[in-house]
């Protein structure tokens, strides 16, 4: 019984096309970054637009995230600001979609301390765009996100 279980997970384990051989370092580093940059865009997708984002999985999904970003591949040595964007996006999407624009502003300058933090570089136009669509008379708009029910 046993052997034949093995048999069975060699055959599916060879049709899906995993690597016959173990994972290099640069190969398992192109597999984070992917993760990361991934999980980072729909958490900058939910940010700049918290009315498609529907139901709490989502943000409990994005909590989880960045929880294990945090806790378990963060430098401890890195600035205060870096662990005090995690701590903010935390409170953040706690009170998501209860959010104002100032609040999405910020979250995003808090993404891209992230970025920082992991020496990559969040492509600045993203938030040009954002205050860019949402200023009318050079001043942010206060306008309130609720959660549909």
């Amino acid at each position: 019984m046993i052997k034949e279980r093995i048999a069975q997970t060699r055959q599916v384990l060879m049709k899906t096309g995993l690597p016959k051989r173990p994972l290099g370092g640069k190969e398992l580093e192109n597999l984070f970054w992917a993760y990361f940059n991934n999980k980072m865009m729909i958490l900058l997708m939910m940010v700049e637009h918290p009315e498609i984002a529907k139901g709490s999985l989502s943000v409990e999904k994005q909590k989880a995230f960045l929880n294990d970003l945090y806790h378990h591949f963060l430098s401890e040595s890195v600035p205060t600001k870096y662990h005090h964007a995690f701590r903010w996006l935390e409170t953040f999407l706690d009170h998501y979609p209860n959010i104002n624009y100032k609040e999405i502003y910020k979250a995003i300058q808090m993404i891209g301390l992230i970025y920082q933090a992991f020496g990559k570089k969040l492509d600045p136009r993203l938030e040009a765009v954002r205050i860019e669509r949402e200023t009318e008379n050079g001043h942010i708009k206060a306008k309130k996100y609720r959660a549909a029910a």
